[in-house]
């Protein structure tokens, strides 16, 4: 379906439902990602109706505000089969999806994802960083190129052996002169003392 010869396509409504799924997704876990994008293609590919694709990814569960998001849903489903949106948009898990020419979306065969996972923002400038929880130490002892596989795409990292964890960092990242054995990096973490921020 061209969305350029229905009159009924809605680019609006395909908009709306599209800045919807980015700030669900990013709510949303690795693992939960994971289970999410492979629903979402199955509800581009038909695979699953829209309420079972609202439902199953716990997006929604009141029925009464399914079943009044569905007509949005439906038009930025068309959207994304037409290539008017790009599901790369909604998360970057999808950067190794493309549609086909029968309108169906697939992982793509041979790309590299570009985007790092990381769970502590890497900062290159002074600041605040004192460290929230004194029990954690980040002691360097070494640091090498990891290639790390995510969504059956190799990943490269520079990797930061500390004495009890491992800082993924990008590879385009440029480690200081004063790294040596034994430095203590600078930390802040977020109040859920999962993520933080970290300074080289």
């Amino acid at each position: 379906m061209d969305p350029q010869q229905n009159s009924l396509f809605d680019q609006k409504s395909a908009d709306i439902i599209k800045l919807f799924l980015v700030n669900k997704f990013q709510r949303q876990t690795q693992k939960m990602m994971l289970k999410t994008k492979s629903i979402f293609m199955q509800l581009v590919n038909e695979e699953v109706d829209l309420g079972g694709f609202l439902r199953e990814t716990n997006i929604l569960k009141n029925d009464e505000t399914i079943k009044s998001i569905e007509p949005k849903l439906k038009q930025f489903v068309i959207a994304v089969r037409n290539g008017k949106i790009n599901a790369s948009d909604l998360h970057w898990c999808f950067d190794n999806t493309e549609i086909t020419k029968d309108k169906k979306i697939v992982i793509k065969k041979s790309e590299t994802v570009q985007k790092s996972i990381l769970s502590m923002t890497i900062i290159e400038t002074s600041s605040d960083m004192s460290i929230v929880n004194e029990e954690i130490v980040l002691e360097y002892k070494t640091h090498a190129e990891w290639n790390l596989k995510v969504f059956d795409r190799t990943k490269i990292y520079i990797a930061v052996f500390t004495t009890d964890h491992v800082i993924l960092c990008p590879q385009t990242l440029k480690l200081p002169i004063h790294l040596m054995k034994g430095y203590q990096f600078k930390f802040k973490l977020f109040p859920d003392m999962t993520y933080g921020k970290i300074h080289f």
